[in-house]
């Protein structure tokens, strides 16, 4: 994908189902999109919710932001004041019964 090779394509080549494709179209596209910032302090609060939304951790964050996974502090630290924080929803197993 980041050859330029569209799901289509990727698709064609492999038979991998498109609708997977696209799911991983979307994690690399958040990827580009923080690469593009050198401080996780000017990267916009929406695209680090969607990157936590696409299951990045601080740690791939800090890889794509500062080229050093080592600063996963930095943006953990961000990420708590912007108010980002994990959530635990629970599902009823026993509904019904």
């Amino acid at each position: 994908m980041k050859a330029g090779y569209s799901v289509e394509q990727i698709h064609d080549l492999t038979k991998i189902d498109k609708w997977f494709l696209q799911k991983l179209m979307g994690i690399v596209r958040t990827d580009g999109e923080l690469m593009r910032y050198d401080n996780i302090n000017a990267v916009p609060a929406d695209l680090i919710l969607e990157a936590k939304r696409k299951g990045f951790s601080d740690f791939q964050i800090a890889r794509a932001v500062m080229k050093d996974g080592e600063e996963s502090l930095l943006v953990r630290q961000r990420r708590k004041e912007l108010g980002i924080l994990p959530v635990i929803k629970q599902i009823d197993t026993l509904a019904g019964e």
